[in-house]
């Protein structure tokens, strides 16, 4: 049997315990034994809770995640006040995004959780994203509890800076494509967020074979391209051009983090091959050069001007012989004093070199190559 009861019935009835009597009846009006049940009426919604903390547990970077921030931890531990909610065991935790329900976000309160007036759980998995966090209790009877204010924002994020791109950028003293002793070389990486880092990490280039450290720049650094410099010394060579080595930092006790969420970057990257506009020769060339002439074409005496003799040109040309034939790349370089002028015209074991400057009255001239 069922009896639908009039709403209007009940609307006078008080929240606590209810008895309910039914009995069977005949035609004569005689009652069999009336059975009973007792219900509790509820119909008072709980209180708003609180949430007093959501943690990180995950990475080098744990604690804390101020409303705001990222984190890299997607189960992150929830505390919420129970303080004023009238809160039972029993009653339903649920963790919501904004105005919905997280799926997997419930946790059903305990009798230390009641006891404590606080509850702590760990969130379900949380994609990659932005969430608006609060929580709500829905008591045993189902009565739905209010929302937490102000919402706690969290953003996740489980995937760290990386290196993206790797290259030899850039050098000084670089000539023809060749480095010698003090030059210094640049390789960047460039990651794809932005990275924080502690100490001084290097950076292996490889020069002819020999792996040497390239030091961390920070003031040449931004937050997402981190400069490393190297300066030549004697006795490096390369013939094929410098190349970085894979997964070639080395933190040497600091830190690359990513900024966001504090999670260690990922340095991993593949090989940087050879690269021939980043030569190495600090071996000084074995061929010696002289100058036979400087001659004046100019004026009523015309030829090689002797040496300590004067001239009437104010443009000669300068020209000797080598020891022997240049190799590839080399180059006889011109210098009055200590000036360097230019770079001669080679042809076998003869040079020439045009002086291109306006010579003045009186003015001394010491050539060299």
């Amino acid at each position: 049997w069922t009896l639908f009861a009039d709403p209007a019935d009940l609307s006078t009835l008080l929240n606590g315990d209810i008895t309910v009597t039914a009995a069977v009846s005949n035609t004569a009006g005689r009652a069999a034994v009336p059975a009973t049940k007792t219900v509790v009426l509820d119909n008072i919604a709980p209180g708003a809770p609180a949430i007093t903390s959501v943690s990180d547990n995950v990475g080098p970077s744990t604690g804390n995640i101020a409303s705001g921030r990222f984190t890299d931890d997607n189960t992150p531990t929830v505390t919420v006040s129970l303080t004023g909610t009238g809160a039972k065991v029993g009653d339903v935790l649920r963790l919501r995004n904004a105005s919905s329900y997280i799926a997997g976000g419930s946790y059903t309160l305990q009798q230390a959780d009641i006891t404590n007036q606080s509850a702590t759980f760990d969130a379900p998995v949380l994609a990659d994203g932005t969430y608006d966090l609060n929580v709500r209790i829905i008591d045993v009877a189902g009565n739905d509890g209010s929302d937490s204010t102000p919402n706690h924002v969290v953003k996740v994020d489980t995937t760290p800076a990386a290196a993206q791109a790797v290259a030899i950028t850039g050098a000084t003293g670089r000539q023809n494509s060749t480095l010698n002793a003090g030059d210094t070389v640049t390789a960047t990486v460039t990651f794809g967020e932005a990275v924080t880092v502690t100490g001084i990490p290097t950076l292996g280039l490889l020069i002819g074979g020999t792996t040497v450290q390239a030091a961390y720049d920070a003031g040449a650094s931004t937050g997402t391209l981190l400069r490393f410099t190297y300066t030549v010394q004697a006795g490096d060579t390369d013939a094929d051009g410098v190349s970085i080595p894979a997964d070639g930092i080395v933190l040497a006790g600091g830190t690359i983090r990513d900024t966001a969420t504090g999670a260690n970057a990922v340095l991993s990257f593949s090989t940087v091959n050879d690269n021939a506009g980043y030569l190495v020769d600090t071996t000084a060339p074995t061929v010696t050069g002289a100058i036979t002439a400087v001659t004046d074409d100019v004026g009523l005496f015309q030829g090689s001007v002797a040496d300590g003799g004067a001239t009437d040109d104010t443009s000669l040309v300068v020209s000797g012989t080598l020891s022997s034939t240049l190799a590839a790349g080399d180059t006889v370089r011109v210098f009055d004093g200590a000036t360097f002028l230019g770079t001669a015209t080679v042809n076998g074991t003869t040079w020439s070199y045009a002086d291109p400057r306006t010579l003045t009255h009186n003015q001394s001239l010491s050539y060299t190559v």
